[in-house]
């Protein structure tokens, strides 16, 4: 089902057509009650393309107007919630400076030179200028969908990609170990203030490819997958102050002990592709739940 915004223009893409923009939120999840809220929550998911045309969007349903929830499916849109921009409708609120110590892979690799723990499940990282044992991916700090993402498999290639690098600019670049593994794990979070309320997960196959960069290498399967309490807890460490849907993109290292190490490629605040590949029931439910959330929890002022 499309949803119509002003001026008469339509998101009419795969999002809209999977997930009904309205619903009853019921649920029942890690030993609370069923929660029904006694009214519609229309909820919309929003882009780069439509972040500030939903400021037209009018509540039908006669609910108060808070009842109106916005989720983030963009980096920019995300941003807008971050800072309090989206004054005319509900949202999980995160505090921007807690948003990007998640989002952004230099703050990520920041934590891991002044945590123990961190540093065992991020990538080996250094500056651009201070190359990693070949193969490895040079980073620029922001970016979405591979844009700034270059793996460099040798000397000859590294001092090309460097060169075309101002640098003033190599503070905004690093490089990142290539954690190899077949397999790519993805986990869709819902966390309330730090608490994990919901998650779903699955994997990827790359045909056979230990190292690829997404999205000009595709994944050929997906299997659907339960992750582990020592995958959660991986993921867990960094989101003890988040509120909000979060996804977290890991490998798992399997050395010679018998236990695999999770290795955390990216977090994206936001929601994600995840969408596509979860199960339905559990697309309703975040979301759902995300709603409410939203309406329940204090708004910023």
């Amino acid at each position: 089902m499309a949803m119509h915004l002003g001026r008469n223009r339509t998101i009419g893409n795969e999002i809209s057509q999977m997930v009904h923009p309205e619903w009853l939120v019921t649920y029942g999840m890690l030993g609370e009650p069923p929660v029904t809220p006694p009214f519609e929550v229309p909820s919309i998911i929003c882009t780069e393309e439509n972040a500030l045309e939903l400021a037209l969007i009018r509540n039908s349903s006669g609910c108060p107007k808070r009842c109106l929830v916005v989720a983030p499916f963009s980096d920019v849109a995300a941003e807008f919630i971050a800072k309090g921009q989206y004054t005319f409708a509900s949202f999980m609120a995160v505090d921007h400076s807690v948003m990007m110590s998640v989002s952004n892979k230099g703050n990520l690799a920041e934590q891991a030179l002044h945590s123990t723990s961190a540093g065992h499940v991020l990538p080996v990282s250094s500056s651009v200028d201070q190359p990693l044992d070949f193969p490895f991916y040079m980073k620029k700090n922001t970016g979405a969908f591979g844009q700034t993402v270059m793996l460099v498999h040798d000397r000859r290639e590294y001092d090309k990609r460097l060169a075309s690098i101002p640098r003033k600019l190599y503070s905004q670049w690093k490089l990142y170990e290539a954690v190899r593994g077949e397999w790519e794990y993805s986990v869709l979070f819902l966390v309330a203030n730090g608490r994990l309320v919901f998650y779903s997960g699955y994997k990827q196959w790359y045909g056979g490819a230990e190292i690829y960069v997404w999205p000009r290498d595709v994944p050929t399967t997906t299997v659907l997958r339960k992750p582990s309490e020592i995958e959660l807890e991986a993921c867990m460490q960094f989101l003890r102050k988040y509120n909000g849907l979060v996804n977290c993109g890991y490998k798992l290292r399997r050395d010679d002990e018998e236990t695999p190490k999770v290795v955390i490629l990216e977090f994206n605040t936001r929601l994600t592709g995840d969408i596509f590949f979860i199960p339905p029931s559990d697309v309703r439910v975040i979301l759902g739940m995300y709603a409410w959330h939203s309406i329940t929890q204090p708004q910023p002022s």
